[in-house]
């Protein structure tokens, strides 16, 4: 949060982030489908099996790179997973 102005925006990035990096996580990694949290269980039976898959990961990276422009007086944040 040292990019100039950035610190008004902290946290609506650092949720972003979480959902990103959640999102690669459960769907890129674990190769998971959000239809499961469809039912009325759903959302159990959705972080049993991440809980599962997590267990079972070895060796898996998530890459996030986080680019800061000036554009005119504001700034450009961009995010690439």
């Amino acid at each position: 949060m040292q990019i100039q102005a950035a610190h008004q925006h902290e946290q609506r990035i650092s949720t972003v982030l979480v959902d990103v990096y959640n999102n690669d996580l459960d769907h890129g990694v674990l190769g998971m489908q959000s239809s499961i949290k469809s039912s009325a269980n759903g959302f159990a039976k959705y972080y049993g099996i991440r809980a599962q898959g997590l267990a079972k990961v070895e060796d898996a990276h998530i890459n996030i790179l986080l680019r800061h422009e000036l554009v005119k007086t504001d700034g450009c944040l961009t995010i690439s997973i």
